[in-house]
């Protein structure tokens, strides 16, 4: 937790179709690649100094929602993608998690 940066999202949008496309990419050590890279245990969570002492925790849908959030006063997380994923992730605390969920029109 020492605010490291481990991998990054590229955000492309289609002017034409109106589609986005979410790519992530790490640094190897000799090149990037494209995807995160693997984790020895648990995948860590967004902004984790943030939250590693935070009382009250929202989880919310990708980077951009947890970032303006924070940008509030207000601690946010995210899974780096769909909010509803299965994975493990690294404990932060017995802070109370809120997941809010967005709802497409």
């Amino acid at each position: 937790m020492n605010g490291e940066i481990l991998y990054s999202r590229m955000r492309l949008y289609h002017p034409e179709r109106k589609e986005k496309l979410i790519r992530p990419f790490c640094n190897t050590g000799t090149g990037f690649k494209f995807g995160e890279p693997k984790f020895s245990g648990k995948k860590p969570l967004y902004n984790l100094p943030l939250i590693k002492d935070a009382q009250t925790i929202f989880w919310v849908e990708g980077e951009q929602k947890a970032d303006r959030l924070c940008e509030l006063g207000i601690v946010a997380t995210t899974s780096g993608g769909a909010i509803y994923r299965q994975e493990p992730y690294q404990a932060v605390s017995t802070a109370t998690v809120m997941a809010t969920y967005t709802i497409g029109l």
